[in-house]
């Protein structure tokens, strides 16, 4: 029993050791930058750019296990007003309308629905004939779907501020693709600077 007593404590000595050396640390450091673009009409977009770079290091190793790269925006437009921020959405387009509505189209990054359909693992019966058999091979070989995609995020700005625009609130609502398309003939586009991390996808 004595023996049983040693090698467990032994064996749970190891296990804490790696669970130890296995164990990571976050650091994040955050660099800033303000980029600004004049229009006609006196228009300017002043934009703050936060990027951030994210590390898992070991506490013990000091390896660096993983890495992220993320860019986080602020943008408002002037003298109109018009603010925007969001943790997610790189901004690459903004329209606003002669009653000052304004409308933007930002892309995101999100988890692929394709991984969330199901978990159970399909049986297909055996293949018989040669075009079964050549459509089963080209099912194995489909390229592997990635975990996140991109996706176009478009949305509308509703301002309930008052006097002066000191009082009241601002937000930003998701509207459609077509509603947003709708916009495009009579109102004035300005494209947002940014870092282009996420390139715009097709819908």
């Amino acid at each position: 029993m004595a023996y049983w007593g040693k090698l467990s404590s032994k064996i749970g000595c190891m296990l804490g050791l790696s669970l130890l050396l296995s164990a990571c640390t976050t650091k994040t450091t955050e660099h800033s930058q303000h980029l600004s673009q004049d229009f006609p009409q006196g228009k300017q977009l002043e934009v703050e750019v936060t990027s951030l770079h994210t590390e898992q290091v070991g506490i013990i190793s000091k390896i660096t296990y993983a890495t992220a790269d993320h860019y986080r925006y602020e943008f408002r437009l002037l003298p109109n007003d018009i603010p925007w921020k969001n943790m997610d959405d790189e901004p690459k387009q903004l329209l606003v309308c002669a009653d000052n509505s304004a409308y933007l189209h930002s892309v995101r990054q999100q988890a692929n629905p394709y991984y969330a359909t199901t978990t159970a693992v399909e049986t297909k019966p055996a293949a018989e004939s040669t075009e079964q058999k050549e459509q089963a091979l080209a099912e194995e070989n489909k390229p592997v779907e990635p975990y996140v995609i991109l996706k176009n995020h478009y949305t509308s700005f509703v301002d309930k501020r008052y006097f002066f625009k000191l009082l009241g609130e601002y937000y930003w609502v998701e509207i459609s693709k077509d509603e947003y398309s709708s916009k495009l003939k009579d109102c004035q586009a300005y494209a947002v600077p940014n870092e282009n991390y996420y390139q715009t996808v097709l819908d």
